[in-house]
Order: C-alpha cells, then sequence, then structure tokens
C-alpha cells in the first residue's frame, strides 16, 4: 500500500521522523482523536494476537488454523480502553466495496487483479510443498483470518467506537479531508505511505507506535493503560525539507514517478529509462526533480499526449494528493439513498452496495486449489441469487461477479437473480418472526421437497429447532446443515464426512477458550484449511449478509462465541476422513 519503497525508506531515516510521548501530549491538549485506518488495524491485532497465541502455545500454526476471534475481541478491549484511560479517542474509517463507485473501480482494477494472482500463486504453492516458513510468511501477507474483519467490526462496536463505513471511494482520502477539519485530531494510525503525501497529513506507522514498549511491555504481550507512549511521527512538510524540494507538488511528483497504487504499473516501469536513473532509487528520482525537472518536461509528456489512460491517472493522483477528489455514488434512486445509508450507520454489510450497483468481487480463500474440489463462492451461487434479489433495482436482473469461477484465473460472469424473494425496502416493514423465517428458508434452499413444509416453506427441522430453542440454537443448526448439503450438491462436491461433522459440532457448541487442544502445534491438512474456510464462509453469508440485511444479526453468536481455529483442527485432524458420508437428514434434537 502507498509509495513503493517509501515506507522502509523513511523508517530507516530518523532524521524524518518526529518522536513524541502520546501521554504527555494527552494531557497538554486535553485529550484528542487518532484516525486509524480500519484494514491496516486489522493486521495490527492479527499480528498480536498470534505472537501472544505462538509465545502461549509455541504453535506456529494459529493463522492458517482459523481465526481466534475471542482473542481479537479480548485484544481490542484493552487496547481501546487503555488509550481512552489516557484521553486518547479512535475514529475509524473503512474503504468502500469494489465496485460501489466506477472510478475507483477503473483506477484499481488492475491492483486488484495483481493481488488476485499472488494469491492463486500462494494456493498452488500449497499443493506442492510443506508449510516451509517462507510459505507461512506468504499465506499471512495473502490471506486473512476469514471472519477477522467482522469480529473486529462487531468488537469496535460493542464499545462504542466510532466507525465510519465510506460509500464510495478509499477511505484515506476520507481520512484526510477528515483530519483537516475535526480540531480534536491529532494524527492517523496506518502503514499506507500515501499519508507520508497527502497534504496537511500527520502519519504514525504501526511500526512507530510505541517504539519504547510502554504500552506493550513484552513483544506478543496484552497492552496495558502506559505512563508514557512514544511515537513517530512522518509529515509531508518533513519530507520536503528532507529532499530539499521547493514545494508539495514536487513531492507529488516524487510520489507518481516512484509508484502509487495507481501510478505503479503504468508510470514506474518507465522510469529507469526515461530520467535515466537506477530502478527502486528513490533518492535518484528525488535528485532529478530537485534539479526542476517535471513529469510534463520529461519524455512522460509525449505518452500523456498518446496515452489517455496515463494521463488521467497522473492527473488523479495529483488531485488525490491535493485533497481535490470528491468520490460519490451515482445514485440510482431512492433504494440507492437508503442502503448507502444503512452502510454509513453499519447496518448492512458495505459488500451489498457493490451488489446493488451489479457488482460483486468474489472473495479468496484459504481453501485446497484443485479441480477436484469446489470453490466454495461457486457452491453458494444459488444463495447469492436469492440475496441479489433484495438489494438490485427493479430495472435490474444481474450482477456481475469478479474472482474464482471453476479456475485458476480471474474472471467475470453474469449471474442473474432468482427474482422470488422481495426487495429488501419491502422486508424492512416485515416483523422479526415473519424475517426469521424468511431467514431460514433461504439457507434451507438446498434441501429436497421432502424436506420442506406445505404449509409455510421452511423445513420442519429448522422451525422446530426454532421455535423451541430460539434463534441461536436455530442459526447455529442452519449453519451446520447449510454447509453439509451445499457440499453434498457442490460440483465436484464436497462430502463432510460424519467424523468431520461430529468435529465441527463439538468445536462450535463447546469452544472451550482455554482448551488443551489450543497447545497442539499441529499442520492444518489442506482438507482442514477448505473445511474451516467453507464453514466461515456459510457464516459470513448467514450473518454478514443476509442476517444484517434482515436486522437479525443481533440475535445470533459472533465469530468470537463459536470459533476457534486451535480447537476446530485437531478436531478434523483426529476424524477419519476416510469415514461414512454426514446424513442429508441430521439429528435434529441434538
Amino acid at each position: 500500500m502507498g509509495i513503493r519503497g517509501l515506507m522502509n525508506y523513511c523508517l530507516h531515516r530518523d532524521e524524518v521522523i518526529n518522536y513524541q510521548d502520546l501521554v504527555a501530549e494527552s494531557s497538554r491538549l486535553g485529550g484528542f482523536e487518532l484516525f486509524v485506518d480500519f484494514y491496516s488495524f486489522c493486521q495490527f491485532v492479527t499480528e498480536n494476537v498470534h505472537q501472544i497465541l505462538t509465545n502461549q502455545g509455541h504453535n506456529r500454526y494459529c493463522h492458517e488454523s482459523g481465526g481466534e476471534y475471542q482473542y481479537y475481541d479480548d485484544y481490542i478491549t484493552v487496547f481501546v480502553n487503555s488509550l481512552r484511560s489516557i484521553g486518547i479517542d479512535l475514529v475509524f474509517f473503512v474503504d468502500a466495496p469494489r465496485g460501489s463507485e466506477k472510478e475507483t473501480w477503473d483506477e484499481k482494477f488492475t491492483t486488484w487483479k495483481y493481488r488476485f494472482e499472488e494469491e492463486i500463486q500462494v494456493l498452488k504453492l500449497l499443493k506442492k510443498e510443506n508449510w516451509s516458513s517462507k510459505l507461512l510468511k506468504e499465506c499471512r501477507n495473502k490471506f486473512r483470518p476469514h471472519l477477522r474483519d467482522l469480529q473486529v467490526q462487531l468488537s469496535l462496536e460493542s464499545l462504542n467506537v466510532e466507525v465510519k463505513y465510506c460509500s464510495a471511494g478509499e477511505a484515506d482520502l476520507h481520512i484526510c479531508k477528515e483530519f483537516s477539519i475535526r480540531p480534536r485530531a491529532y494524527a492517523i494510525l496506518s502503514n499506507d505511505s500515501d499519508f507520508f503525501i497527502y497534504k496537511a497529513s500527520v502519519c504514525i506507522p504501526w511500526n512507530l507506535f510505541d517504539v519504547r514498549k510502554d504500552f506493550q511491555q513484552n513483544e506478543g504481550s496484552f497492552p496495558k493503560s502506559p505512563k508514557r507512549l512514544i511515537v513517530g511521527t512522518i509529515r509531508p512538510e518533513t519530507l520536503i525539507k528532507y529532499w530539499r524540494l521547493r514545494d508539495h507538488d514536487q513531492l507529488v511528483d516524487v510520489a507518481i514517478l516512484c509508484g502509487n497504487d495507481l501510478t505503479l504499473s503504468l508510470v514506474t516501469p518507465k522510469v529507469p529509462e526515461y530520467l535515466d536513473v537506477p530502478p527502486g532509487r528513490i533518492e535518484a528520482v528525488v535528485a532529478r526533480i530537485r534539479q526542476g525537472l517535471t513529469i510534463e518536461i520529461s519524455r512522460f509528456a509525449e505518452d500523456m499526449e498518446r496515452d489517455e489512460k496515463m494521463r488521467k491517472t497522473i492527473e488523479h493522483s495529483r488531485a488525490m494528493y491535493a485533497l481535490l477528489l470528491d468520490p460519490r455514488l451515482t445514485y440510482k434512486g431512492p433504494f440507492t439513498i437508503v442502503l448507502e445509508e444503512l452502510v454509513k450507520a453499519g447496518r448492512l454489510a458495505p459488500n451489498l452496495l457493490a451488489m446493488h450497483f451489479n457488482v460483486f468481487w468474489r472473495k479468496s480463500v484459504l481453501q485446497e486449489c484443485s479441480s477436484d474440489v469446489p470453490f466454495v463462492e461457486d457452491a453458494i451461487l444459488d444463495l447469492r441469487r436469492k440475496l441479489y434479489s433484495m438489494i438490485l433495482n427493479d430495472s435490474s436482473e444481474h450482477v456481475v461477479e469478479y474472482g474464482r469461477v471453476r479456475s485458476e484465473e480471474l474472471r467475470s460472469i453474469r449471474v442473474t437473480c432468482s427474482g422470488d424473494i422481495p426487495r429488501l425496502d419491502v422486508l424492512f416493514a416485515w416483523s422479526k418472526d415473519d424475517k426469521m423465517k424468511l431467514f431460514l428458508q433461504l439457507f434451507a434452499c438446498h434441501e429436497t421437497d421432502d424436506d420442506q413444509s406445505e404449509d409455510c416453506g421452511q423445513s420442519h427441522a429448522h422451525l422446530h429447532i426454532y421455535r423451541q430453542h430460539g434463534n441461536v440454537a436455530a442459526f447455529l443448526y442452519s449453519l451446520i446443515r447449510y454447509l453439509v448439503h451445499v457440499g453434498r450438491q457442490s460440483s465436484p462436491p464436497l462430502l463432510i464426512t460424519c467424523g468431520e461433522f461430529l468435529a465441527i459440532c463439538c468445536a462450535m457448541l463447546a469452544h472451550p477458550k482455554e482448551s488443551p487442544l489450543r497447545q497442539l502445534e499441529i499442520k492444518p491438512s489442506m482438507r482442514c484449511l477448505t473445511i474451516t474456510a467453507w464453514l466461515q464462509h456459510c457464516y459470513l453469508y448467514m450473518y454478514n449478509y443476509i442476517g444484517m440485511a434482515l436486522d437479525l444479526s443481533r440475535e445470533f453468536p459472533t465469530p468470537a462465541a463459536i470459533f476457534s481455529g486451535l480447537v476446530l483442527v485437531p478436531m478434523l485432524v483426529n476424524a477419519s476422513a476416510e469415514g461414512h458420508v454426514a446424513p442429508a437428514d441430521l439429528p435434529v434434537d441434538h
């Protein structure tokens, strides 16, 4: 993220870093706000929690086994409350979903495609080799714990932390605009080096947060209320002075030539030839800019005349760093406004807004990459058709999906909505009980007609659990049952064995936080990774997409309440993969 090589360059030069004590600053100012890049924070939490778990149990595979979401929740709670105790409030900003706004889609598509190809390469390596140290690192860089972002969102919500969900564009532009107008804003926590370039920005990279370990005294420990908190800040003014540049415009030219997310593939590869500098040398580019070179008087000027895309990319980068852009949705009518307001309020999964604009980017998951194993997004295509019926305008009938489509390449397919589910604005008026019945019906859609009730179109088993035991039991029962049925009906099928079925039930229903199973360093097989990914992906649709859209998710268990990869993986490994396939008619009363 950000300018290629700039983060590492700055971290090794104290001349561009200003160190200060946030405890003293908070006392002097009477408290302040830190703006936080949401996804950067998620990665920070992941790394620290996994370090804690590794230190406690010496388990190298805690990341790959699946999310330890209860530990995420515990860590975030301590982190937020410790900062609050010294007068520091956090404000989080979340990127808009891919596809909600056309201009950002056109600019970032190449970057997203490149990241997708990197993810596929890691999955291919998993088929060929054991868990080498290099492969472990690649997995952690490319694949986040499946429900991590959802759990972080829920943890912040439970702590009444302010979270701003962007409906268009990336969060960094919204962060900088708010930063310039909110009087209590002090600095921005992010590992995106674009914040070193944005006008009037003050950035604290995570590597410069708590540099003396007062907040987290030992590496991989829970934070505590500090007596001092030393951080390093980096400002565009400091870089301009250090590089002896004339003004902010020259700093922006350095960023464009060295390569941001927009210019890295279009502009940066030509820099060594056009500017006669060694590749990847930031100071060589700075020297040419300091000598008076600008993009318009270099060989890039000819390219910009011929290549409209390059010209627009450079112009867009300049406007972005000067905070002159204002990304907005193209409204399709009143329903668009309703959906946007729900997303901004955190009451609707942002991806549903992209679906409303006829785009869905399939999630890359850590599962077996083989023609013999179905991809989870292919398996639940019929469910998405019904979801699209709830989200699309009356004039729309399809969504274009991007990602893995029965292959290892980035492809797109046109998916038509089912047309048999009312639109979301109609569902708003339904009672909670009717919404719950619809919810159960949607996740019984893979079951046979023999399992359906004639009077209400629901599975007898689902309704029995709901009426006798409530929402939580019905949710868990529907989740496990849906996983078995959707796996069975996939092409090729993913057949869950009886042993695996029982392992899933035990791991989810018992979920002992301090289970001795967490101490077992068990290398997860590809079968384990696949089943864990499928289970959590089905949960994501149930809780975050459909459950939240129907305003039911608060009735359901959070990821922290039911998932632990370090508990599930040993149980799955112990289950015989050669056992009998789990029956379609799963026991209801247990």
